[in-house]
């Protein structure tokens, strides 16, 4: 079907912008005045991008400019750079290449300004406009690239109802395996300014390999099997765990990743013989799922992070202390491991 090109500019205006382009002594100029009539003329900004061998959001916030304020905007666009400061326009350009493009150093957003708005800024003064356009500098979060985010939403929203509507005393079990290293874990801290305050740590690489499992409504009710290899047949001692301190719930749901051992054909038998428990497998790349890694990331926040043990014996016996008395962090635990999932922005 054919669809009728909508102009962009009346035949006055565009014999207006024709003077202008011709006038003008800037290159830059000349160009953005040039995709503007381009795509007056029915060209699409790819198309544009292609034909004057330019990137395409140049004729987007071309346009853009004409749309917002005329000729007139389109003039301030260029050649407010004199003054030193953004438009309000061109801050709002600012914001959106920041929030879909990471740029590491100041330096290099100095470079797109100076690029794009032909606008000179200093280091610091770059580091101030982003202050106040409310940026701040701080490390990406790592999230895994294949995550499935409307995979990821259909499941929170299954294991959101599955615990609300729990009945007969049943549960809901996230599981998992966590396996601290015996090395004082780094963390921020508040030091002196101009001192440093240095942190003891060791060389060894020795582990504790620990398979778990935590109630989704009472994570002090946690389950762990200390062992030399988390694989089915620790799993299978922490479900003897559950069941037996459980022998009145009707149904046990257990929740996990897809890691190979949860599926052995001996743990599989197992369960047949065990039909009040149901497995909920998680969808693949979803630890943000999986309520356990927030216990997990609390253990290491309450004993590694900024704690140094000379010897693996003084480790592991903090790692024990932590998960025997998880009733004194109960407040702090129920106000963290709620049914609240954040998920990956990204889907494959």
């Amino acid at each position: 079907m054919y669809l009728c090109h909508v102009r962009l500019l009346q035949d006055k205006e565009r014999l207006e912008l024709e003077y202008l382009r011709a006038k003008t002594r800037d290159k830059k100029i000349y160009v953005r005045y040039t995709s503007i009539l381009m795509y007056d003329s029915g060209l699409s900004y790819a198309e544009i991008s292609k034909l004057l061998g330019i990137g395409e959001k140049t004729p987007q916030r071309a346009v853009e400019a004409y749309r917002s304020g005329g000729f007139e905007e389109v003039s301030k666009y260029f050649y407010i750079g004199n003054t030193g400061n953004l438009t309000e326009l061109q801050e709002r350009i600012l914001i959106e290449e920041l929030r879909n493009n990471l740029y590491v150093t100041c330096h290099e957003v100095l470079e797109y300004i100076k690029e794009e708005f032909d606008i000179k800024y200093t280091v610091s003064g770059v580091c101030k406009l982003l202050k106040r356009l409310g940026f701040v500098y701080k490390k990406p979060k790592l999230v895994p690239g294949k995550a499935d985010t409307e995979k990821q939403a259909v499941m929170a929203e299954q294991l959101v109802k599955l615990v609300k509507n729990l009945k007969g005393k049943s549960k809901v079990f996230f599981v998992d395996g966590v396996h601290p290293t015996h090395n004082t874990g780094n963390c921020r801290a508040w030091i002196l300014k101009g001192q440093e305050y240095e942190l003891s740590a060791n060389t060894g690489r020795q582990r504790i390999n620990i398979n778990g499992a935590m109630n989704a409504q009472d994570p002090t009710e946690t389950y762990v099997d200390y062992t030399d290899s988390v694989n089915a047949q620790s799993t299978q001692r922490v479900i003897e765990h559950i069941l037996e301190a459980n022998k009145n719930s009707k149904r046990i749901y257990l929740v996990s990743d897809n890691a190979k051992y949860y599926k052995n054909t001996k743990l599989q038998e197992f369960l047949k013989l065990n039909p009040k428990i149901k497995w909920v497998f998680l969808p693949s790349y979803s630890p943000n799922l999986n309520l356990i890694e927030r216990l997990w990331k609390f253990m290491r926040k309450e004993v590694i992070n900024g704690y140094y043990y000379d010897t693996f014996d003084k480790f592991k016996i903090q790692i024990e202390n932590f998960f025997n008395h998880l009733k004194i962090h109960e407040s702090d635990l129920k106000s963290l491991i709620t049914m609240n999932f954040q998920l990956y922005n990204q889907a494959v």
